[in-house]
């Protein structure tokens, strides 16, 4: 018991699931659209999402934005990757934190009042449940200054102009009519680590919205991959965006992808769909990408498509795992990861690869083929197999190592 008036917090609401995300490819000009039929409350809102970025902004040619409304946006700044909020081109803050971490999700809040007495609380952003009060920039927001936010022109998620993103994002909330605090949308768990739960704070208003991305529809409907799920029926159109895009890659759900931090790059080629395709426009060069999550024990599955293969030579494709100290920088055409003691892949042509040792396997893969990884980390094991066929007998032992990365 405690003492009297102590007050007593809940207890985080740790089985809170959220089912599906959506992967923006900024090669695609992948954006939802929106056009409200009458303006909002301008000077009071909030904006909550989380998302996993995928792409440094410096290599897109321009700023990844996360949101626009006219003269407002969100934008991961090209250059350096702060987090921006710009509005009427004066309205400036600027994050000192970077955002370059494509392993885990993170939560961004931006709430506004511009009716506040007080200027530093006009507008608030918050990342993984902080408060950011030290900013590289932090310019005067004007009393009752009224935003491009709930006006009634053109709201775009994931564009503006031609940037656009090159994230996932997940349980995508708009507030109209209220400043929100993060703790709204989410709460530490058990284990100190911050993670969302469910908004019960108040009404979405006007404008309001709340993206599950649980549907898989091109149409701006309830059915719509941009259905609005919050009960105001303010649903987003679908803008270059097929059925590769819904993603069970979530914030409590988070999975491997590739780690725009931790590749070479022989040859031209672009890594989008947060993390899960690479495009390779230079057959004649390698390019090697690891994975997000290094592991040590346990049991492990995953799939790989390929849909050009390269079968001459080094240049022939791959997949398979390596030491996760592996210096990817050696990863030339004549070193690739499976060059070395510790790195075991599969290649297109059916071999088994390790240590710079190609050896007969199983059998070749074709345009369009899943090839599959089961890794036994406990005992030390690999297996391959090609569209649900596994391939040979013969299990590849592993020589032990601390951590392999996926």
């Amino acid at each position: 018991m405690g003492a009297l008036g102590e007050q007593w917090l809940a207890a985080p609401d740790d089985s809170y699931d959220i089912d599906n995300s959506v992967k923006m490819a900024f090669e695609d000009s992948a954006y939802f659209s929106n056009t409200p039929s009458s303006a909002g409350n301008r000077r009071t809102w909030t904006f909550s999402a989380w998302i996993k970025v995928a792409r440094r902004a410096s290599t897109t040619g321009g700023g990844m934005a996360l949101f626009n409304a006219g003269n407002a946006e969100f934008l991961i700044s090209d250059g350096d990757d702060t987090l921006t909020y710009i509005d009427g081109g004066s309205h400036l803050r600027r994050t000192k934190g970077v955002f370059r971490d494509g392993s885990a999700w993170l939560h961004i809040v931006i709430a506004a009042d511009t009716t506040d007495g007080t200027a530093n609380d006009r507008c608030k952003m918050y990342i993984n449940g902080e408060q950011i009060t030290d900013f590289q920039t932090n310019a005067t927001i004007t009393q009752n200054f009224d935003t491009g936010f709930n006006h009634t022109h053109a709201h775009h998620i994931g564009r503006q102009s031609g940037n656009y993103l090159e994230a996932a994002i997940s349980e995508l909330y708009i507030i109209d009519g209220a400043q929100r605090e993060a703790s709204d949308f989410g709460e530490y768990n058990s284990e100190g680590v911050w993670v969302p739960k469910k908004y019960t704070a108040g009404s979405f208003g006007t404008n309001g919205v709340f993206m599950e991305f649980k549907q898989s529809g091109s149409g701006t409907d309830a059915s719509g991959l941009g259905a609005d799920t919050s009960g105001q029926t303010n649903h987003w159109a679908v803008n270059n965006m097929g059925s590769d895009t819904q993603s069970l890659d979530t914030p409590t759900n988070n999975f491997c992808v590739l780690d725009f931090n931790h590749y070479h790059r022989e040859g031209s080629c672009v890594m989008d769909l947060t993390g899960t395709r690479v495009v390779n426009t230079n057959t004649a060069k390698g390019n090697d990408f690891m994975g997000t999550m290094a592991v040590s024990e346990g049991k492990w599955y995953w799939e790989s498509e390929f849909d050009n293969i390269g079968q001459s030579g080094v240049n022939r494709d791959f997949t398979g795992i390596a030491k996760a100290e592996w210096d990817i920088l050696a990863g030339t055409d004549g070193q690739n990861f499976s060059g070395f003691s510790t790195g075991y892949a599969y290649t297109t042509k059916g071999e088994k690869q390790n240590n710079d040792s190609a050896a007969a396997y199983g059998n070749a893969v074709s345009a369009g083929n899943i090839v599959q990884t089961a890794l036994d980390m406990d005992n030390g094991k690999i297996w391959w197999g090609i569209n649900g066929t596994w391939q040979n007998s013969v299990i590849q032992p592993l020589v032990q190592t601390k951590r392999i990365v996926l």
